[in-house]
């Protein structure tokens, strides 16, 4: 048997509330399908700006491609290389521009308390764990005696 109002059985008032719950499920489905679609356009907006920073990059090397000189490899483009000569001071390869672009990006380092990770100034305690003095202004964990 089902829970289901029968048809005759359905009184105005389950039916306001059944149109009710329907308006809720499709005012939901569409505001999860604008969520999708900005989803999807912010995604491949940011595809074409990476593709965009690749083929500048590969311009930029490009540019500063290396050159073999009288024995050395040099940057053509810092050292105005060209027809076999250079029109600058030659500049060895990688030249800064090059290295620039093959660092690493720096990442933050956390700072704070090492122990407890507390952002703020505070006045350090005294402790030893595993025979190894250290200093914090946090509470001390069990493995941890007061020294």
């Amino acid at each position: 048997m089902s829970d289901r109002i029968r048809l005759n059985d359905l009184t105005d008032d389950a039916l306001d509330a059944l149109y009710d719950q329907a308006d809720r499920y499709q005012t939901a489905w569409r505001s999860a399908e604008q969520d999708v679609t900005t989803a999807v356009r912010m995604s491949l907006d940011a595809q074409q700006r990476a593709e965009q920073v690749e083929a500048a990059l590969a311009r930029v090397r490009d540019l500063h491609a290396p050159v073999d000189h009288r024995g050395r490899t040099i940057c053509a483009d810092c050292s105005g290389y060209g027809l076999g000569s250079t029109d600058n001071v030659p500049v060895p390869y990688p030249c800064s521009t090059v290295r620039a672009l093959d660092e690493q990006p720096i990442t933050a380092q956390p700072s704070g308390c090492p122990h407890c990770g507390a952002t703020t100034t505070h006045l350090p305690r005294r402790y030893m764990k595993n025979g190894r003095i250290g200093y914090c202004h946090g509470e001390l964990t069990t493995d941890e005696q007061p020294t």
